[in-house]
């Protein structure tokens, strides 16, 4: 929010979420500036979607990818992203088993344009 404050003409945010699929994860959560890359990379299967959550709405479109461009959305349809649900917030750490990733959030509030794929499948490690 304060970069948007402080650039109003020049921020975009740009959210990006799936349904279903594998993600990739490091075990060290902290970013930190030793520029060593040496963490290795590990795969998941993502857990269910919480019933009712946006995750699961979204997964019910029929596009296998799609966008969505709140500032182009009707006022009628802005609004129905308005109302907050749970949303699978994912970082670089490992998703945890109890749901503890799924937090409310209004949509628009949040991101200006939310990508959203399916079925996502875990990055590769470009160097061994």
């Amino acid at each position: 929010a304060t970069v948007a404050r402080k650039f109003p003409a020049d921020y975009l945010s740009i959210g990006m979420s799936s349904g279903q699929g594998s993600y990739s994860y490091i075990k060290n959560r902290f970013i930190n500036d030793d520029h060593d890359f040496t963490d290795s990379l590990f795969t998941g299967q993502l857990q269910p979607n919480q019933a009712g959550s946006w995750n699961e709405a979204l997964v019910s479109n029929n596009d296998e990818k799609f966008y969505l461009d709140f500032s182009k959305l009707s006022a009628a349809e802005h609004g129905e992203f308005e109302k907050p649900r749970l949303l699978k917030l994912l970082g670089y750490g490992r998703q945890s088993d109890k749901g503890k990733d799924f937090y409310p959030v209004a949509l628009p509030r949040l991101f200006d344009v939310l990508i959203f794929l399916k079925n996502t499948t875990h990055t590769e490690a470009l160097f061994n």
